[in-house]
């Protein structure tokens, strides 16, 4: 299993981080399998993606993770795609998790929160080389709302042209 190996109790407080795996518990050693990252798109602490990237020197195959929208007593579900995050960097997939302002948030709804994933996704270009990313290896992969969050994303060059939700790239 996955842990966290920082200062920050789950990446919390911090900008950039480490993500280990336990190799073996009888001498608690740790192999370091991937760094951490936090980008801000927007102005509010719900734009963020947090960035995962394996160790090695890529190009690295990577996973746009969408959240759903449910609220969870134990935590958000940004967080949650944490854990899925360090499993897939330990397999060499770098992870684009993208955290948006949800319906319930101040400015969320239709059209911003379509507007806030799409712009998340379109910073990932820019970011590709620093990080050692392979686009032409990648895939979206939403949860509940975020499912449908990554279909609409996946078909933006196909929306009519007037909408703001249009992408011809």
């Amino acid at each position: 299993w996955l842990a966290i190996a920082s200062s920050a109790a789950a990446y919390g407080s911090s900008t950039d981080a480490s993500i280990a795996t336990s190799s073996d518990t009888r001498n608690n050693s740790q192999q370091i399998v991937a760094r951490y990252q936090q980008l801000r798109y927007g102005s509010t602490s719900d734009q963020t993606i947090e960035v995962v990237i394996p160790n090695g020197p890529g190009p690295h195959p990577v996973a746009i993770l969408i959240r759903g929208e449910c609220s969870l007593s134990d935590g958000d579900m940004q967080a949650r795609f944490r854990e899925i995050s360090g499993d897939l960097a330990a397999r060499g997939i770098a992870v684009w998790n993208i955290g948006y302002r949800s319906i319930h948030d101040p400015g969320g709804g239709y059209p911003n929160t379509f507007l806030d994933v799409g712009i998340a996704i379109d910073l990932i270009r820019s970011k590709a080389r620093g990080y050692a990313l392979d686009l032409d290896r990648s895939v979206l992969v939403g949860h509940s709302n975020g499912g449908h969050l990554a279909l609409c994303s996946a078909a933006r060059g196909r929306i009519l042209h007037s909408s703001r939700l249009h992408s011809g790239d």
